[in-house]
């Protein structure tokens, strides 16, 4: 399962250039542009130990989208 972030339709989107949010310690997040990313969650049996990370990662997108 993946689960796609994007930050909406007020920011220009551009393939090419690099993302500016920077609270993903774990490199969790595949980019797909400066504003699109998608996070793919992991198995059942890695989920447990990844949650935490995975809640914050979500939260500080929120927070910053």
């Amino acid at each position: 399962m993946r689960l796609i972030l994007h930050f909406g339709t007020e920011r220009a989107e551009d393939k090419d250039a690099r993302p500016t949010f920077s609270d993903d310690p774990e490199r969790l997040l595949t980019w797909h542009s400066d504003i699109r990313a998608s996070l793919a969650l992991p198995e059942a049996t890695e989920r447990a130990g990844k949650r935490d990370v995975i809640i914050a990662v979500i939260r500080a997108w929120l927070a910053e989208g």
